[in-house]
């Protein structure tokens, strides 16, 4: 079915923070690694619960 554009929104971003941290594992510190993984993890979470506030701000932790 159809989807809110900031559900949209998040699984993009979820997609390429994953890309990105595949790209540059190598050369990214274990911390910033743990750091956007956590985000990620967090952002998923928020999805599956469907909390429109908390989908809003994990997003923008992650994008920033």
């Amino acid at each position: 079915m159809f989807s809110s554009r900031l559900v949209k929104h998040s699984k993009l971003l979820l997609r390429h923070a994953d890309k990105f941290l595949r790209y540059k594992s190598d050369v990214l510190p274990e911390k910033s690694r743990e750091e956007v993984a956590a985000g990620m993890r967090r952002l998923q979470a928020a999805l599956r619960q469907r909390d429109r506030k908390q989908i809003e701000s994990r997003a923008e932790e992650l994008d920033a």
